[in-house]
């Protein structure tokens, strides 16, 4: 049986993607459930908000998953008003969804990954503009990245 993982994030979006995150989650078990697949939760990040997804990581198993799969895969824009800010003009909101290939046995070697560093974003003074602090990790077989700037040392941030 083929399996696939799949990966739903608000990424850096306000808390209002992350309810778009655990809205998807939902709707996306009721339909594996109705087509007949198999979609399990493997790990989720909960968002600063009660009922809300970060990010959440489920496992698809099942025969036939390739047009569910193409219907969610993506960027996904969710339109309407924020639950959270009564007056917040925005209405869009987006998430991505990503796919990929279940592998049982994969061995993790830092020698795949590729680390380059850049500027970070957001307050900071002129540390910002001037220091790269933030460090991107690109798994070189799969394609997967990871940015991390949350610390202010750029060592930190590889770790």
């Amino acid at each position: 049986m083929d399996k696939k993982i799949i990966q739903i994030t608000a990424g850096r979006g306000p808390v209002e993607c992350c309810k778009v995150v655990a809205n998807v989650q939902s709707m996306m078990m009721k339909q594996a459930q109705k087509l007949g697949l198999l979609l399990e939760v493997l790990d989720s990040k909960m968002g600063e908000h009660n009922g809300t997804l970060q990010s959440t990581t489920l496992v698809l198993s099942g025969k036939n998953h390739e047009g569910f799969i193409k219907e969610w895969q993506g960027t996904l824009l969710w339109i309407s008003k924020s639950p959270y800010r009564k007056f917040h003009k925005r209405k869009n909101w987006y998430i991505g969804i990503e796919v990929f290939d279940w592998h049982k046995e994969t061995r993790w070697d830092e020698r795949e990954v590729k680390f380059e560093t850049c500027r970070s974003s957001g307050p900071g003074g002129q540390n910002v503009n001037k220091v790269e602090t933030a460090v991107r990790g690109i798994h070189l077989p799969s394609g997967i990245q990871v940015l991390a700037s949350d610390s202010r040392s750029q060592l930190q941030n590889k770790k």
